[in-house]
């Protein structure tokens, strides 16, 4: 199933999961609305519910500052 359309079909059931971005590969970056996690819808993999859902981040402020630790210790290195 479309990665796309299985997203739409979580969302118009439930209305937990809004996409915030994506990744390279075609998965999608969603937060769950109810728990404010963040998780990876995967591109082609069968899933049937949010709990199939790959967490990443526990909430929306702790990817953003991961995402910007690890930008500073990549700068870190390069220097």
């Amino acid at each position: 199933m479309n990665t796309l359309l299985l997203l739409q079909a979580i969302a118009t059931t439930n209305n937990t999961v809004f996409p915030i971005g994506g990744l390279g590969d075609g998965s999608l970056v969603c937060i769950l609305k109810e728990t404010d996690k963040i998780v990876v819808l995967p591109h082609d993999v069968y899933v049937t519910s949010v709990d199939d859902l790959e967490i990443i981040a526990e909430s929306f402020k702790e990817l953003v500052f991961g995402l910007a630790e690890q930008g500073i210790e990549l700068d870190n290195q390069i220097k």
